[in-house]
């Protein structure tokens, strides 16, 4: 399912609607799909899981199109570049490369199968709250 054809689709709609409240959405969306896509994770059923990855990754690639505004429009211009640079890729690479260490030792250590499900929802929340008291001080220009 090719998630990137359907960015601008995302970026169009932003447009119309609101930026931040899709993000939201998104969000919420994911945190609602996280318990059958776990489900399917851990009970495969071909069906069950193919549809809930296509729909996760609509939510997916509706934030995906929406945070490099979002985060634009959070600083100002003279420091955008270096600040998006720093923030964007400090959390990418410790969110996203420890993340799955973090799953494999709380598993091992709990034996809980469903303990991803409540790190990737401790991360949705983090950002849904994220979401809700961001401001965008700096608009970008349209």
């Amino acid at each position: 399912f090719p998630s990137h054809d359907i960015l601008p689709l995302f970026g169009s709609l932003a447009d119309k609607v609101n930026n931040k409240k899709m993000l939201i959405w998104s969000v919420m969306g994911g945190i609602l799909l996280l318990g059958p896509l776990s489900y399917y994770i851990i009970h495969p059923s071909l069906f069950g899981l193919s549809l809930s990855m296509v729909i996760f990754i609509l939510f997916a690639s509706c934030n995906t199109a929406l945070l490099p505004y979002s985060m634009s429009a959070l600083f100002p211009t003279r420091a955008r570049y270096t600040c998006i640079g720093i923030s964007f890729n400090t959390i990418d690479s410790v969110v996203g490369g420890f993340t799955p260490f973090l799953i494999l030792y709380l598993t091992q250590i709990t034996h809980y199968e469903w303990i991803f499900t409540l790190v990737i929802l401790l991360f949705a929340m983090i950002s849904l709250f994220s979401y809700v008291l961001m401001k965008e001080k700096h608009p970008v220009p349209k």
